[in-house]
This record gives C-alpha cells, sequence and structure tokens, in this order.
C-alpha cells in the first residue's frame, strides 16, 4: 500500500481543482460568448466596423438616427464612408437560419430547434432604409451600398444577383468592404465624401460622429 505524503495529496488537489476549472471553462464559454452576443449584438458589430474605420482611415457615424415626417425616428445602425461608397449598415441577429430569394417580401426562418416561420426580407428591408436615407440627405443612392449584418451561427441562403444590397455574416464584413472597395470605379471626390458626411451628422438626432 502507498501512502502518499501530505504536500503530494495538496499538489494532487491543486491540480484536481485547475482541471475541473479548466473543463468548466471550456463547457461555458460559447454559451456566454453567445449570450453576449445577442445582448449586446450592436456594440459587438460597432467594435467591428471601428475597427475597419480605423485601419482604412474612413469616416464612421454610429447609431444615426432621422426623423421621417416629423413622427417617427428611424435608426441606422453604423453607417461607414469609404473611399467609393458610403456603407449603410443594418445590424441583426438570428437565433436560427434564413434563406430566400432577393426579391421575396419575406424570408424562410428556421430556429435551431428546426420549426419555420416567415421573417422579413433582410435585403429589402436595407434597400427601404437606404432609401429613406437617401430621401431625407439627398445623397445619391448609386454612392451607396447596403449591408446587412448578421451573427456568425446564422446560415444565409438568400439568392441574389445585387451588387448594391448584401446579407453577409459579421466575420465576412471585412473582406466584403475590401471587395466592394476593390471594383474599377472612381474615388468619391474628397469635397463630396466631407459634405457628404456634414449632412448626414447634420441631422442625426443622436450626434455621435466616430
Amino acid at each position: 500500500m502507498i501512502l502518499l505524503s501530505t504536500p503530494l495529496i495538496i499538489t494532487f488537489i491543486i491540480l484536481a481543482v485547475i482541471l475541473l476549472g479548466v473543463i468548466i471553462f471550456i463547457f461555458l464559454v460559447n454559451p456566454i460568448r453567445k449570450i453576449y452576443t445577442k445582448k449586446h449584438f450592436n456594440k459587438v458589430v460597432y467594435k467591428k466596423v471601428y475597427k475597419i474605420a480605423q485601419y482604412k482611415d474612413f469616416y464612421l457615424i454610429n447609431n444615426f438616427t432621422f426623423t421621417l415626417d416629423n413622427v417617427q425616428n428611424i435608426v441606422v445602425d453604423h453607417i461607414l464612408f469609404g473611399e467609393k461608397y458610403i456603407y449603410v449598415i443594418m445590424d441583426k441577429y438570428y437565433e436560427g437560419n434564413i434563406s430566400g430569394k432577393q426579391a421575396d417580401n419575406s424570408c424562410i426562418f428556421v430556429a435551431k430547434n428546426g420549426s419555420k416561420s416567415y421573417t422579413d426580407n433582410p435585403l429589402l428591408v436595407i434597400k427601404k432604409l437606404l432609401t429613406l436615407l437617401c430621401s431625407v440627405t439627398g445623397l445619391p443612392s448609386e454612392l451607396m451600398v447596403g449591408l446587412c449584418i448578421t451573427n456568425n451561427d446564422c446560415a444565409i441562403r438568400i439568392q441574389s444577383d445585387s451588387k448594391q444590397f448584401y446579407a453577409a455574416n459579421l466575420k465576412e464584413l471585412s473582406h466584403l468592404v475590401k471587395l466592394v472597395e476593390s471594383r474599377n470605379v472612381e474615388n468619391i471626390n474628397e469635397e463630396k465624401l466631407q459634405e457628404a458626411v456634414l449632412i448626414i451628422d447634420k441631422i442625426n438626432k443622436k450626434d455621435r460622429t466616430k
């Protein structure tokens, strides 16, 4: 019979506690991250957009709010001013997957438990938001690209050939902006870009220019 000394027993207990802590952490980290992402998705997306703005030296207006017909407040989650386009960005967290076609009024939503329902087509939602923004600012729509950004675990299967409106996971945002900015079109004139920033910022009810 082997008798363990007190120091060895203490060491064993400490190692067992550490191992148990690591196992608990591994099992809990993803659920905790998912809960945080769902609750603070606007903030999570903002951090990503802000990194792009910093790296590319782009202007960014966050949580832009304007009034429609002096009655309804409309919120644009993020407006990113690129060299070639102005990106109108909407956040949307889905606890499931979506599929459909770009012209469908509604998309099929499949929840994690397998149940099916219908949800607004994010491409049409961002298109309407962009149209409203153009109407209140007077800026031409051809300068703008609409992006609906979703959580990474949402599978997006929307058939679309649009070059102006996109639905994409958050992890694809940087690449998508880079891809659009690489198009063979002229940069927005610097004075025109500054004017667009001032026009949008002037009517911003939130007054949050970053």
